[in-house]
């Protein structure tokens, strides 16, 4: 029982975890490709 709702807890914490790194990917991308086109166009 105890064991069950502690799988099931650690495996929503990972879930939201993949979700922030996925975020904080996706933001990063968007940034990096900014800042290359932008030195691209100088």
């Amino acid at each position: 029982m105890s064991e069950q709702s502690e799988l099931r807890r650690r495996r929503e914490e990972r879930m939201e975890n993949g979700v922030k790194n996925l975020k904080g990917a996706r933001l990063f991308s968007k940034t990096f490709l900014t800042i290359y086109f932008f030195d691209k166009s100088y």
